[in-house]
């Protein structure tokens, strides 16, 4: 038996304000967009550009926490090891 759990978004705390990612498993393939390239032989430099495209194109206020890269990629990091945790 599979059991759908529950989905909830995923909040980013920012000085700006909070931010709500939807859940990763709501998301269509077009939303995913690039993250579904990702491969662990991606260049870092790739992978870090694909994760704040992709966390601007779902949340486009998160760009007035004037983060650096590093910084949309480990809020990307935590979004992607919360949504994979019920694997």
């Amino acid at each position: 038996m599979y059991q759908i759990p529950k989905v909830k978004p995923f909040v980013v705390k920012g000085e700006q304000g909070d931010y709500l990612l939807p859940a990763m498993s709501s998301l269509s393939t077009d939303q995913l967009g690039d993250i579904l390239t990702m491969l662990p032989e991606t260049p870092a430099a790739e992978k870090v550009a694909i994760a704040k495209a992709f966390l601007l194109r779902l949340e486009p206020k998160l760009a007035d926490e004037e983060l650096g890269d590093w910084g949309y990629f480990q809020i990307y990091m935590a979004y992607e090891k919360e949504q994979n945790a019920g694997k």
